[in-house]
């Protein structure tokens, strides 16, 4: 029995060294594959680019640029991604929304649709239009599909006023003006064409919006009026009527 135990504890043994020399020699692999897996310079953005010695595996996880087995960040050169604001324009998701965004242009657009980019350098806590306000809140312009700017009548596809006709100076053949209709239940209306202008009673006003001109409607007799006028036909009936009996033969 005393044997047996011996026996027993010794293979025990012999398997635990087994163990641990397996998972010795698999650490070693490790640290040998490591050990002489090629390096090289890795180029990387973390609040501006930054140079580490590193594995290409391990810099591409990181999103890094790899230089390259065997160089070095003495010798490389890391060139900074073109960074900028990004600014979300009238048709985005986020009309007016600003970010910095790496990669110029391109970087950009692939951040979302209808989003621009101002520019290498620029920042979201800068003007470079001069316009006040966040690079976003871009002035006026015409060319910017809305009617926002001095002057003008269409812009682009903001062409309500002029369908199809919107000239490249932002405004419509013709000029704009206050439509007025004189009918009695009529009104006046901004920016309208001469040629819209066209109701029986409509008066067009060129250059002109409704708070600058006079528009008087035709008024509705009132009811004294029509009074009036009733009663004075029904004199001329009965006149009529009174005389054509004392001319009638007896």
């Amino acid at each position: 029995m005393l044997m047996h135990n011996r026996l027993a504890t010794r293979t025990r043994v012999r398997s635990n060294s087994t163990s641990v020399f397996a998972v010795c020699a698999l650490l070693c692999l490790s640290c040998a594959s490591t050990a002489f897996a090629q390096t090289g310079a890795c180029c990387r953005e973390q609040g501006g680019t930054v140079c580490t010695l590193d594995t290409m595996e391990h810099c591409t996880i990181f999103l890094g640029s790899y230089m390259g087995d065997g160089t070095n960040c003495a010798t490389a050169t890391c060139l900074a991604s073109p960074r900028g604001a990004c600014c979300g324009g009238p048709g985005s998701a986020s009309p007016g929304y600003c970010l910095v965004t790496d990669g110029g242009d391109a970087g950009c657009s692939a951040y979302s649709s209808g989003f621009t980019y101002l520019g290498d350098g620029t920042s979201c806590y800068t003007d470079p239009t001069g316009c006040g306000g966040l690079p976003c809140n871009r002035c006026p312009t015409c060319g910017d599909d809305q009617v926002n700017g001095p002057g003008e009548e269409c812009d682009g596809t903001a062409d309500s006023a002029c369908p199809g006709e919107c000239q490249q100076d932002c405004t419509c053949p013709g000029g704009l003006g206050s439509c007025c209709d004189h009918d009695p239940f009529g009104g006046c209306t901004d920016d309208v064409l001469e040629r819209n202008c066209s109701c029986t009673k409509c008066e067009w006003f060129g250059d002109l919006s409704c708070a600058e001109v006079e528009c008087t409607h035709n008024a509705i007799p009132t009811v004294s009026e029509w009074g009036l006028l009733i009663l004075a036909l029904s004199l001329l009936t009965g006149a009529k009527l009174r005389f054509g009996r004392r001319t009638t033969p007896g």
